[in-house]
């Protein structure tokens, strides 16, 4: 299958800029993309907030995942959002959020959203699914799960 890129604008150059600095497992180039109150919220794992939290959580990646590659599907950009449709592939050699190390590789499939603003990303929005991938229920990282964050609640004025 070939991959679908839109690349409009600036926003969609930092977040793809941001998926080199991954597959190079660069977080120096990551801290460049992303803004010091950097927002990451992902279903299944809940949510990360700041710069520095959040390189230490991909670093977590990095040592569980040390082949990981993402792979960009699909980009869409539309003014300050960017989305991506993405194919992550790794081989699973050290504990992750709880999943022993196997050997085995594993691929995550999911899509991210990401809020660019004055040039670096303020909030990235996750959705995967964590059981395809490890064959565990996703974990509540440090008790925090999705429903701690403010983009995954139901939206009750639309029931009424």
């Amino acid at each position: 299958m070939t991959a679908a890129h839109e690349s409009g604008g600036d926003a969609a150059s930092i977040v793809l800029r941001l998926v080199a600095a991954w597959n190079a497992r660069d977080l120096a180039a990551v801290a460049s993309c992303i803004a010091p109150d950097f927002e990451n919220h992902q279903l299944p794992l809940g949510v990360v907030v700041g710069r520095d939290a959040y390189l230490a959580h991909l670093q977590g990646w990095f040592d569980a995942y040390p082949d990981l590659v993402v792979e960009v599907r699909t980009c869409l950009s539309d003014g300050h959002l960017v989305c991506l449709e993405l194919a992550e592939r790794g081989t699973r050699r050290g504990v992750f959020r709880g999943a022993a190390p196997h050997g085995r590789r594993e691929t995550f499939f999911g899509c991210d959203v990401f809020e660019v603003r004055e040039g670096t990303i303020k909030i990235q929005r996750g959705y995967w699914d964590y059981l395809v991938a490890t064959g565990l229920p996703a974990p509540r990282a440090g008790g925090h799960g999705p429903d701690d964050s403010r983009f995954f609640q139901p939206d009750e004025s639309a029931h009424s």
